[in-house]
């Protein structure tokens, strides 16, 4: 008897439903487009158990495949419930996404220091309308060294890294409404890092 279950696949080996190729093709617009100077944002759109997580899968294996000197991290934004600890999470996936080796080192000083900025603000930002940087100015001033200057010092390390990393972030439709509001105001925060690309997967 055949045993039944929602899993994800986690290879195009496993693939029943003919979308490797298709999951192939998204892999290539992803690295023809990347580039170390800007970041850019692609949204997979399908019902529950439509298959997202498992074309996810098959994406990052077709973007191996393309060039391997891609970094994939996965982002959970449901499993925390606070500003701080979906920081703290985001933070810990890109993170990881840096190379543990001598000439990174000033890389991941910089993400540090971002975040010890970043996340005493998380309150003062808006989640659509006025300026980001109107909402944060005041609080970053009292700060030793103010918000926009480590973003810039932080955006410049990832340029000069020259890094190609992409954010995928699953999920997003289990999300409360509290809970996806929060996710905007970092997202907002987090600004466009130069390097960093996402993909997004939910359920409209």
């Amino acid at each position: 008897t055949a045993v039944w279950n929602d899993d994800a696949i986690t290879s195009a080996h496993e693939d029943k439903f003919g979308r490797a190729g298709w999951a192939a093709k998204q892999a290539k617009l992803i690295v023809g487009n990347h580039s170390v100077g800007s970041s850019l944002v692609y949204g997979l759109e399908g019902p529950w158990g439509s298959g997202k997580s498992s074309v996810l899968s098959m994406v990052e294996d077709a973007l191996g495949e393309i060039d391997d000197s891609w970094h994939v991290v996965y982002f959970t934004p449901w499993a925390t419930t606070t500003h701080e600890e979906l920081f703290s999470e985001f933070f810990a996936a890109l993170t990881s996404a840096v190379p543990a080796e001598e000439g990174y080192k000033p890389l991941l000083g910089k993400l540090g220091a971002y975040g010890k900025v970043a996340i005493p603000l998380l309150g003062a930002v808006p989640v659509v309308g006025s300026s980001l940087a109107d909402s944060v100015d005041r609080l970053s001033a009292k700060m030793a060294k103010p918000w926009k200057m480590v973003f810039s010092e932080l955006a410049q390390s990832l340029k000069d890294a020259g890094l190609k990393i992409l954010v995928v972030v699953d999920d997003i439709d289990r999300l409360s409404p509290d809970e996806l509001l929060t996710l905007l105001k970092v997202i907002r925060l987090i600004g466009r890092l130069p390097g960093i690309d996402y993909l997004l997967a939910y359920d409209e």
